[in-house]
């Protein structure tokens, strides 16, 4: 009886509630009534969509939410307190002897890092859909009345924008570990110049085809009625849907274009760090123990940094890319459920490990670091001995390498 008038009640509740932006159409939010018809008789939803639902896409958007309510409204001490500022100012000012064109690499590669943060925390939160080719955007640009193509090209330039600085870093480094050496693949500055040309115009057609590919599928409407996607009613935001599950229609041009540019891109990559470990690793003995030690700092971050590259850049990035084009590939609901959440977290984090290895990884920046942190305490507290950490020089990681060119001579521009 009483669950006869609760259900009863549905049709006012559902006139009280008000009405929601998915995609480019309007989806009433769903009563509790009409939350338990679309769940099955165990309550599970198909591909797992029910831990989404329920958890995960609650729990990853909580953590972008405080991320991005201390962004927007602590702009000023975001800027000074975060990783990205204090890398920006030990390139800018305590690296005075790095090689320029290795300091305008990082800080290029840092400022791309604090725009991706930006897109991917605040500006279009993402998370993926699988095996639909689709995703959920939740950020303050989303169900604004903003194209989704427009949305789509500003989270292609997220999603591409930290990779030309990475290669270029990773092409200058090499390069001058085998200047002085008798390397064959010493390049000249043409080649390198063209490889860069070609990696940054392969980059801009990825961005390019996000935007033009990118396009709603006719069938959103009836699949963002299907049980398994009917929640997505009340979470805001909107849906870039794409298709069926295993056919992104005009999109599957998009994954073409990614997969060239990753068999383009991907070789030369794996190569130079392969090469500059190798590299180093031939020439250590006929170093003192200082300098091998410098090499070996520097053969484990360019390392560190690699892995870091793949495990929060690549991989995540590559699977939910395969999955957008091929669907489930016969993976169980429970790994699809696991999947998402996981996948969305390790790309959001992707610029920050980059950042903590350059940092930790550098004898030299953690002393700096300590002796800023003394003298402000030495500041604050006057009372306290003022003996100062001296510091001879400012990036001994890079500037004692023998036999090469990464760092110049102090006062040359």
């Amino acid at each position: 009886m009483f669950a006869e008038k609760g259900c009863n009640m549905c049709g006012e509740e559902k006139e009280r509630n008000r009405k929601r932006r998915v995609g480019n159409d309007y989806a009433e939010l769903e009563t509790e009534c009409e939350r338990k018809k679309r769940m099955g008789m165990d309550g599970k939803l198909a591909y797992n969509f029910h831990w989404d639902s329920e958890v995960s896409m609650e729990l990853t958007h909580k953590l972008a939410l405080i991320y991005q309510h201390f962004f927007q409204k602590y702009y000023y001490i975001f800027s000074l307190l975060t990783i990205h500022p204090l890398v920006l100012y030990l390139l800018l000012w305590e690296s005075t002897t790095l090689s320029k064109e290795i300091r305008r690499g990082y800080i290029a590669n840092q400022l791309s890092h604090i725009l991706n943060e930006a897109i991917f925390c605040m500006l279009i939160r993402v998370y993926p859909l699988m095996p639909y080719p689709a995703l959920h955007c939740g950020g303050i640009l989303c169900g604004r009345d903003i194209h989704p193509q427009i949305l789509l090209t500003i989270l292609a330039i997220g999603v591409i924008l930290p990779n030309p600085p990475f290669e270029y870093l990773l092409l200058v480094m090499h390069q001058k570990l085998v200047l002085n050496t008798t390397s064959k693949v010493r390049l000249s500055k043409r080649s390198q110049n063209g490889m860069m040309l070609t990696l940054l115009f392969v980059l801009l057609i990825n961005i390019a085809g996000f935007g033009i590919f990118g396009r709603r599928t006719a069938k959103a409407d009836d699949i963002l009625r299907r049980l398994e996607l009917a929640w997505l009613a009340s979470k805001g935001g909107e849906v870039f849907l794409f298709g069926e599950v295993g056919d992104p229609e005009s999109f599957a041009y998009e994954c073409y274009i990614l997969g060239a540019a990753i068999v383009i891109i991907f070789p030369p990559v794996i190569f130079f760090s392969i090469h500059a470990v190798y590299v180093i690793s031939r020439t250590k003995n006929g170093f003192t123990d200082h300098t091998t030690r410098l090499q070996v700092r520097l053969t484990s971050v360019l390392l560190l940094q690699l892995g870091s590259v793949f495990k929060c850049y690549a991989l995540p990035l590559g699977m939910m890319i395969t999955m957008i084009m091929f669907g489930t590939m016969n993976m169980p609901d429970w790994l699809l459920g696991v999947g998402r959440p996981m996948l969305t977290i390790e790309f959001i984090l992707n610029p920050m490990p980059q950042s903590l290895i350059f940092l930790l990884k550098n004898h030299t920046y953690r002393r700096i670091i300590w002796s800023k942190i003394r003298r402000l305490f030495r500041w604050i507290t006057p009372c306290i001995d003022r003996t100062t950490l001296s510091i001879h020089t400012p990036n001994a990681a890079f500037s004692q390498l023998p036999s090469s060119s990464i760092t110049r001579p102090s006062g040359v521009s």
